[in-house]
């Protein structure tokens, strides 16, 4: 291990040795060390060591923890979600909207009425649920019926084993084969929420 070592990097050396834990000091502990292991830790890039302290870091979002047990989303998909409006569109605003869909930060009545911005917390368009984001944007008859007619005219593009709750609110995995399918959903739900915003009903 020493060999090599200079004394400019004494405080350094110094520094890693007391920072191990006391358990890996004693001889047993050590005997346990692979021969390489000192080489292939200063092998290691910078870049690899802080993504793996970030990971451990990080909490996963609330939203990621709500969505994951409401939609039955595994873990690994969530990439694919969270990269999903950027390889469906170029356009920012379209970005963005899923961005706050993915992230619950689109503020529908459900939110609104607890924070006393509304009288009530029931759905725009059919009056009579609860305005969740998964109601308002396809669980709600009027917006479903909606959905039924773009489908009609667009069958191609919403084809049925595409016709759930779960790719129309995150859109499909497979981000380039189904980027016009992402595409058209965002876009659609972006219209939908937007006539809430203008107080007008939903028309094709």
């Amino acid at each position: 291990i020493t060999k090599g070592f200079k004394p400019k990097n004494y405080i350094l050396w110094l520094g890693l040795i007391q920072a191990l834990p006391r358990q890996w000091k004693s001889i047993e502990s050590l005997k346990l060390i692979k021969p390489n292991i000192v080489k292939e830790i200063c092998d290691l890039k910078s870049r690899f060591v802080y993504e793996k302290i970030l990971i451990s870091t990080i909490e996963k979002p609330s939203s990621e923890r709500l969505f994951s047990d409401k939609f039955n989303i595994d873990q690994d998909e969530w990439k694919n979600i969270y990269l999903m409006p950027f390889k469906a569109t170029i356009e920012t605003k379209i970005r963005n909207f899923q961005f706050k869909i993915v992230h619950n930060i689109i503020y529908l009545n459900d939110r609104l009425h607890k924070l006393k911005k509304v009288e009530n917390d029931k759905c725009y368009f059919c009056k009579m649920h609860v305005e969740t984001i998964d109601h308002f944007f396809f669980r709600c008859q009027e917006v479903y019926e909606f959905w039924l007619q773009a489908k009609q005219k667009w069958p191609t593009v919403l084809q049925n084993d595409l016709f759930n709750v779960k790719c129309i609110m995150f859109g499909k995995d497979n981000c380039h084969e189904y980027k016009m399918f992402n595409h058209f959903v965002i876009m659609v739900k972006q219209f939908v929420f937007n006539c809430k915003v203008q107080s007008q009903q939903l028309s094709t």
